[in-house]
């Protein structure tokens, strides 16, 4: 019995990445993906800020309804302070000194 020697060739002349892109294309999907979570969390934080925004506005407005002319904010209810009640009128003061 006599025994061959086989060698064998493991290079690979074809060129996988280059006939189908298997790895080019998985690699821009991911990056596509990933731009369009960007965006979609760049405008969810938009819309928080908005909506913050709005409230702040919202809640200023309604703190100068409630706001009377003097500047100071009304109690609940309506209820006027007792130096309110009298027609904010104040006692008038003698001069400390006559002439």
């Amino acid at each position: 019995m006599v025994y061959d020697l086989a060698i064998l060739d493991t290079e690979r002349d074809i060129d996988d990445e280059a006939a189908w892109g298997i790895i080019s294309d998985r690699r821009a999907a991911k990056q596509s993906a990933e731009v369009r979570r960007l965006g979609l969390l760049q405008l969810l934080r938009w819309q928080e800020q908005v909506k913050m925004q709005h409230a702040v506005t919202e809640s200023e407005a309604k703190r100068s309804r409630t706001t009377d002319h003097a500047g100071t904010a009304s109690p609940p209810g309506g209820l006027r302070r007792p130096e309110q009640a009298l027609g904010e009128r104040q006692p008038r003061r003698r001069p400390c000194c006559r002439a």
